[in-house]
């Protein structure tokens, strides 16, 4: 009895945590300009792609930006697109992109990018955004649950 009980109340219980997660990410929302620069602006940054490989950056007022991964040391500039993405240009080997953000907690964020035709990955809020993984400033203890060991 209580088996048949705990499969008629599975559909429930899914369509609640369903519901549930709507909510929350209704109120999850990119940063602003204005919040990308307060959070990221003069301040160390550190990362972890989806694929593990560990990165860091110094995005400085000037524009210019200092990234730092496993190829090498990396120079470029920065700025915001017209729909509000932060975007970076580096030197050729290292290429460039733009992205959104989002505060996962109080110093963990997570950035997304739009998502190439036939591509895969963790959607956005929005989708045809793919994560582009988990960031953190340096200079404050981290509030991301998980961390690469460097």
């Amino acid at each position: 009895m209580r088996r048949k009980l705990s499969y008629a109340a599975l559909p429930l219980a899914l369509l609640c945590a369903s519901a549930a997660a709507d909510q929350s990410t209704q109120k999850t929302k990119y940063l602003t300009e204005q919040e990308v620069r307060q959070a990221f602006v003069g301040r160390p940054v550190a990362g972890v792609y989806p694929t593990a490989q560990n990165w860091r950056e110094l995005m400085s007022a000037d524009s210019s930006t200092h990234y730092v991964e496993e190829r090498g040391t990396f120079t470029g500039r920065w700025w915001f697109s017209a729909k509000g993405e932060l975007c970076f240009q580096y030197t050729a080997e290292a290429g460039g992109g733009c992205f959104y953000y989002v505060r996962l907690s109080p110093n963990c964020f997570e950035h997304f990018y739009e998502a190439n035709r036939g591509e895969r990955g963790v959607l956005g809020l929005q989708r045809g955004l793919l994560s582009n993984g988990k960031m953190w400033r340096t200079d404050e203890p981290s509030t991301c649950e998980e961390r690469p060991i460097s």
